[in-house]
C-alpha cells in the first residue's frame, strides 16, 4: 500500500486500523475451540465458568475501526442484484478478463474468466485492484470491500456480494457506519450456522474470527508471553505472529477423554488495568458496583474508614469451617466470581481473591511472580480435590462390598444348614437387615440436617482415644459400618476468606 492510499485512509478514520499486521490464521484448532465456546444473548466467549463479553467497545479496542452514528442499512434482494451487476460492469471495464488470463498462465488449474457465474466478481480481483491502486476512489473502495468481505464480515463465499459493494461505493460514508456494532451483530448471527456445521468433517467458520482470536489470547494469563502494556490500543496491531504462536502453544492441553489436543489450559487475566476494564457482562462487578462494608462503631475504625485506604489483600479467617463438598464435579478456573458461596474446588482457589489487588502493584516482576505462585497453588488445590472425590468413591464402594459379603455369607449358611439352623442364623440376619434398613432410612434426614458447628483446626486429625483403653470407637467417629456409605470427605468452604 503506497503512502497516498495510507493518507487517504487516515483521513477517512481508518488510521488505527493501518497498524494491523495479523495476516493469516494458521491454528485452525484454536479457532474451532473458540467458536465452540461462543455463546449468544449476550455474545460472549465462555470457558471454564469465566466469560469474555464481546461488545462494540471490544471491537473498537481490538481492531480500531470506526464506530459512526449510522447502522448498516438492510439491502433487499433486488437492490443487491442491481449492485452486483454494477460492480461486475466496473470490474470488466477495469480489465478483469485480462487479470484472469494472466493468472491462468501462472496457475493453470485456477478458474478462468469464462468459468465465472453471471455478475460474479471474485474477491482476489478486488484485492488486486486495492493493492495496485494509487489512492484514487476506486482503489479505496476496493480496499473497503476486501476489508468487509475478508475480515469484518467474512462468509464461506469467495466472491464479493452486491450489498458489500453498496456499503463501500461511497468512501466518505464508510466511516459514518457503526462498524463495531455491525461486527458484533454479524458474529451473533453466525453462531447458529456454526453450531449446525461444527459436527461435519469440514465445519465452516464465518464471522470476524481475527477479533475472536486476538481478544481471547489477549485475556489469557501467561506472564512469560502476554503483552505487559494492556492499555494500548489497537490490540490487533500489537499481536505479531510470534506472540500469537507462543500464547496459543501455552494455552494447549491434552484432552482426558480421547487424548486430542484442545485449549483452555490458561486462566483469564484480570481486566483491571487493561483496555477491557470497562467491559461489563461477566461475573465480576465493576469497581463502582462494589459496596464497601460499613465501618465498625469503634472510634479507631471510624477514623480509618474516613482516611484514604490503600488496596489490601482479603483478610484470612481465623477458623476453617468444614462442610460437605458439592456433588457437582469441580473444575479449575482462573478467576471465580467474587462474593459467591459455591462449595467446590473452585471456591478454594486463591487466585480470584488476590488478582485485582496484585494487578494494582506497580512492580511488574513482583506482580507476575505473585500471580504465578497463586496459579500454581490453585492447580495443586484442584489435584487435591480430585483425590478427595476419588477417596470418597472408594470408601462407598468398599462399604457396599462389605454389606454384600455379609448378606451372601448369611444366605449361604442358612442354605447349608436348612431348617436346623434357620432359627439361629435367622435372628442374626434379621438384626443385620433391620440395622441396614434403619441406617438407609436415616440417611436422607441426616443429609437434610444443618451442618454441624465448625470444629477447631486441631479436629482435622485422625480420631484419638481419650479413654485410655487403647481403642477408638470408629462408629462413633464415622457412623455405623453398615447401611449406606458415609458422607463424602470434608472440604474447605468459602469461609476461608472474609470477602
Amino acid at each position: 500500500m503506497d503512502n497516498a492510499m495510507k493518507d487517504k485512509l487516515k483521513d477517512l478514520g481508518f488510521e488505527n486500523f493501518l497498524g494491523f499486521s495479523f495476516n493469516a490464521i494458521e491454528d485452525r484448532s484454536l479457532v474451532i475451540f473458540i467458536m465452540d465456546h461462543l455463546k449468544v444473548d449476550p455474545l460472549r466467549i465462555a470457558v471454564e465458568g469465566r466469560e469474555l463479553p464481546i461488545t462494540p467497545h471490544v471491537v473498537k479496542s481490538v481492531l480500531g475501526i470506526p464506530n459512526g452514528p449510522n447502522t448498516l442499512p438492510v439491502v433487499s434482494g433486488i437492490e443487491r442484484k442491481n449492485h452486483q451487476i454494477e460492480l461486475r460492469h466496473i470490474c470488466d471495464e477495469k480489465g478483469m478478463e485480462e487479470l484472469h488470463d494472466d493468472r491462468q498462465l501462472q496457475k493453470p488449474n485456477t478458474r478462468g474468466y469464462s468459468d465465472l457465474k453471471p455478475n460474479e466478481v471474485p474477491r482476489w480481483v478486488i484485492e488486486y485492484f486495492a493493492k495496485h491502486g494509487d489512492g484514487d476512489d476506486w482503489s479505496i473502495t476496493c480496499f473497503f470491500m476486501a476489508l468487509f468481505d475478508g475480515l469484518l464480515f467474512p462468509t464461506t463465499s469467495l466472491s464479493i456480494t452486491g450489498d458489500t459493494y453498496f456499503y463501500c461505493k461511497n468512501i466518505n460514508d464508510v466511516c459514518k457506519f457503526d462498524l463495531c456494532s455491525a461486527v458484533v451483530d454479524d458474529l451473533a448471527n453466525k453462531v447458529p450456522k456454526w453450531k449446525k456445521s461444527s459436527s461435519s468433517n469440514s465445519p465452516s467458520v464465518q464471522g470476524c474470527v481475527a477479533l475472536l482470536l486476538i481478544y481471547y489470547l489477549d485475556n489469557l494469563f501467561c506472564p512469560s508471553h502476554m503483552l505487559i502494556d494492556a492499555k494500548e490500543t489497537t490490540r490487533a496491531a500489537l499481536f505479531k505472529k510470534t506472540i500469537v504462536d507462543k500464547l496459543a502453544k501455552a494455552g494447549r492441553k491434552q484432552s482426558q477423554d480421547d487424548g486430542t489436543v484442545t485449549y483452555g489450559n490458561l486462566p483469564f487475566r484480570s481486566k483491571v488495568g487493561t483496555c477491557y476494564e470497562d467491559v461489563r457482562g461477566d461475573d465480576a462487578p465493576s469497581p463502582e458496583e462494589v459496596v464497601a462494608p460499613p465501618p465498625k462503631r469503634s472510634r479507631a475504625k471510624t477514623k480509618e474508614a474516613a482516611a484514604p485506604i490503600a488496596p489490601s489483600a482479603p483478610r484470612v479467617s481465623k477458623r476453617i469451617r468444614l462442610v460437605a463438598p458439592s456433588t457437582r464435579t469441580a473444575h479449575p478456573t482462573g478467576n471465580a466470581p467474587r462474593g459467591t458461596c459455591d462449595v467446590t474446588a473452585t471456591s478454594m482457589h486463591l487466585l480470584p481473591h488476590f488478582t485485582d489487588f496484585i494487578s494494582q502493584i506497580g512492580n511488574v516482576k513482583q506482580q507476575n511472580d505473585a500471580l504465578k505462585a497463586l496459579h500454581d497453588c490453585d492447580r495443586r488445590i484442584y489435584t487435591g480435590m480430585e483425590k478427595f472425590e476419588q477417596g470418597s468413591r472408594l470408601v462407598a464402594e468398599g462399604k457396599l462390598e462389605i454389606n454384600e459379603a455379609h448378606k451372601h455369607a448369611i444366605d449361604e449358611i442358612k442354605r447349608i444348614f436348612g431348617g436346623v439352623g434357620a432359627g439361629m442364623f435367622g435372628r442374626g440376619a434379621d438384626v443385620m437387615q433391620k440395622g441396614a434398613a434403619s441406617s438407609s432410612t436415616a440417611q436422607p434426614a441426616a443429609a437434610a440436617a444443618p451442618p454441624p458447628p465448625p470444629p477447631p483446626q486441631g479436629d482435622m486429625r485422625m480420631p484419638v482415644d481419650d479413654s485410655g483403653s487403647g481403642q477408638v470407637d470408629v462408629e462413633k467417629e464415622h457412623g455405623s459400618s453398615s447401611g449406606t456409605p458415609p458422607p463424602p470427605l470434608p472440604t474447605v468452604g468459602t469461609s476461608l476468606f472474609d470477602v
